[in-house]
This record gives structure tokens, sequence and C-alpha cells, in this order.
């Protein structure tokens, strides 16, 4: 008599439950993982962009600007020749541009307004790589958490 061979019904039934089982309590937290992932590589963002500003600053004897906007979810910096504190390529050398993933919001922001619009605010650094004003600009997670990046008139940025 041959040997048969495989698997029954009933065994590949059980295995595809204990996988549906496994999955289903992994996938939430990858999910959360990837938020809270997201969320800290924002603030690291931030903090690379307004250091790299205030380098080149410095470096090219200019002033620069980051424009966090709320409305297009983006960090934007650039030399601002004009300084009307709005990036406009024909004229604004840009420096770097960060989006924000949809997962992070800016929920708040001491920086000024730029231009009156809502939703937009910057800071500056003159050719001393000093900042013209102090502020901070606060980041929510889509999972709750929130931490802002402050940046003292000394040109200090830390995150709390």
């Amino acid at each position: 008599m041959a040997k048969k061979c495989g698997f029954t019904l009933i065994e590949l039934c059980v295995v595809m439950a204990i996988i549906a089982v496994a999955a289903a309590v992994a996938v939430p937290n990858l999910i959360a993982r990837r938020a809270q992932r997201d969320w800290t590589s924002t603030l690291s963002q931030s903090v690379a962009m307004m250091n790299k500003a205030r380098v080149y600053a410095v470096k090219e004897n200019t002033r620069t600007t980051i424009v966090f906007d709320a409305s297009e979810n983006v960090f934007r910096a650039f030399v601002d020749n004009d300084r009307d504190h709005t990036y406009h390529p024909e004229t604004d050398r840009l420096i770097g541009v960060y989006e924000i993933p949809a997962s992070v919001s800016i929920s708040k922001s001491t920086f000024p307004v730029a231009n009156q619009e809502a939703g937009r605010h910057y800071c500056s650094y003159n050719p001393q790589g000093l900042p013209l004003r102090a502020g901070a600009i606060e980041l929510a997670g889509k999972t709750g958490q929130s931490g802002k990046v402050i940046l003292a008139m000394s040109g200090r940025i830390r995150v709390q």
C-alpha cells in the first residue's frame, strides 16, 4: 500500500486560523509604531531644518527663513531675498523642504504669522546665525503624542 503524504483540510484550517489571530494582534501594533516613528522623525527633521538654515545663513552671509506651513503640511527653508517670509522660486533660493507625513500635524506655533496667512508661521536667521525672534512649534501625532521644538534668542534649539 502506498503511503499518502500531505496535510488534511482540518490541519490547513487550524494553521490559517493561527495566522489570522497573529495578524489581528500584530497589525494594530505596526500601525501605531509607524505613527510614532513619523512623529519622532518630524520632530527631528524640524530641528535639522532649523539648524541647516542657521548654518546656511552664516556660511552665505545672508538671511534665511523657515516657513512651517500647516495648510500644505510642509516645512520649507529658503534664502529670503525679498524678506517677505514667503518662498518665491523666482527670487528666493530653496535650502530644503520636508513634507510632513499625514499622521503628524502642526498643532500650535508661537512664531510670527507669515504675511497674515493662516497656518503659515516662520522663523528667520540673520547673517550672524541668530534668530530674529524666539518661538516654538508644537507637533501632534495621530496617536496622541505631542512635542514642541523651541527656538531661543541665543539660537539654541531644544525639543520638549
